[in-house]
């Protein structure tokens, strides 16, 4: 948990991105707590460079995308999800449409 922060905020500054507790919350793959979060944020912020040095060893430990494929996984799920539900309910429209339909001629 505390890597994965430590992780994000080296990669957020190597990339020249701003470093803030939203931007980071975003990178991490699992719920990490906000103070957690905030605490390395602040930490990073009073000497970002000595931050870097310090914590540059995660970023051969762990693939650096591994925290944006987490999350790029779960939205492709999450899409998904949502197409099968959105041809669900096109399908259930069709239904009830047909069924307005015949109703409609046994009542003429």
């Amino acid at each position: 948990m505390q890597s994965q922060v430590q992780l994000a905020i080296v990669q957020q500054h190597k990339t020249g991105k701003m470093v803030s507790v939203a931007t980071i919350k975003n990178k991490v793959a699992s719920q990490i707590p906000l103070p957690f979060i905030t605490k390395e944020v602040s930490l990073y912020k009073t000497n970002p460079s000595a931050y870097v040095e310090q914590h540059n060893h995660l970023v051969g430990q762990a693939a650096p995308s591994q925290p944006i494929e987490n999350k790029t996984n779960e939205t492709n799920n999450q899409e998904q999800k949502i197409s099968a539900l959105e041809q669900r309910v096109a399908q259930l429209e069709q239904t009830v449409a047909s069924l307005v339909e015949k109703l409609a001629a046994t009542d003429k």
